[in-house]
């Protein structure tokens, strides 16, 4: 019995989760553009934007391991009430 399935599979993955597979990958030695190609093979075809895997290949290359995104300047997401 010869049975031919064709599927995608599209996982849900946050964005931490993903920061903590490209550092996994960055320490494996292995460049952007490849664990890109190496994620979006397994959670989907636009789990991950090459930019962002190489904003974060740069962060780490400069030794910056923290997984979180830094403050951003910009409009506050909390009015205060007591004005």
């Amino acid at each position: 019995m010869d049975m031919d399935i064709d599927f995608e599979l599209e996982m849900n993955i946050s964005r931490k989760e993903l920061r903590v597979v490209l550092l996994h990958e960055f320490r494996a030695g292995h460049k952007a553009t490849e664990s890109t190609n190496n994620i979006c093979r397994t959670t989907g075809k636009d789990a991950l934007p090459i930019r962002a895997a190489q904003h974060w290949f740069n962060r780490f290359r400069n030794g910056n391991l923290e997984l979180d995104d830094l403050p951003r300047s910009g409009r506050q997401l909390e009015m205060d009430m007591n004005v």
